[in-house]
């Protein structure tokens, strides 16, 4: 087995000693070459924590308003696929949620896209949420 090897004629520690040097050189020899890799890997890595750092704000924007909102459990229709797009819920399911044990409150929620016109003219389109303020919604602003 130790003549099937193409480096059998080199002993273990040489191997090692020798790739070292080589590789050294190699990196030596053109400059311009390894500053242009080095020079990719970092503008990879920027590119990768501004792409993780768009996504965390993405996240955290999307999610704000259920955050801030005082509730523990929240109660969609079926078929509800986001929070900005919800079903009508009908208002025997809310009794329901009402009756059972250890509920505080539950309100149903209403949610629109609307423009807003602002007063240089120009039109935003904005989402407008309801809730009674009695029932917690004044904290769900601050």
């Amino acid at each position: 087995m130790g003549g099937d090897c193409p480096f059998s004629h080199i002993r273990r520690g040489e191997r090692m000693s020798q790739t070292v040097p080589i590789a050294r050189k190699n990196l030596i020899y053109n400059s311009r070459r390894l500053l242009a890799a080095l020079a990719g890997v970092v503008f990879a890595v920027v590119l990768v924590n501004m792409e993780m750092g768009i996504l965390s704000g993405f996240v955290a924007n999307s999610s704000a308003f259920i955050d801030r909102m005082p509730a523990d459990v929240w109660v969609m229709a079926l078929g509800t696929r986001n929070f900005d797009q919800p079903y009508p819920i009908p208002s025997s399911v809310v009794q329901r949620v009402r009756s059972i044990d250890g509920v505080q409150w539950a309100e149903p929620l209403a949610l629109l896209w609307t423009g807003w016109k602002l007063s240089d003219g120009t039109q935003e389109v904005v989402q407008v949420v309801g809730l009674p303020e009695e029932k917690g919604a004044s904290s769900a602003s601050s």
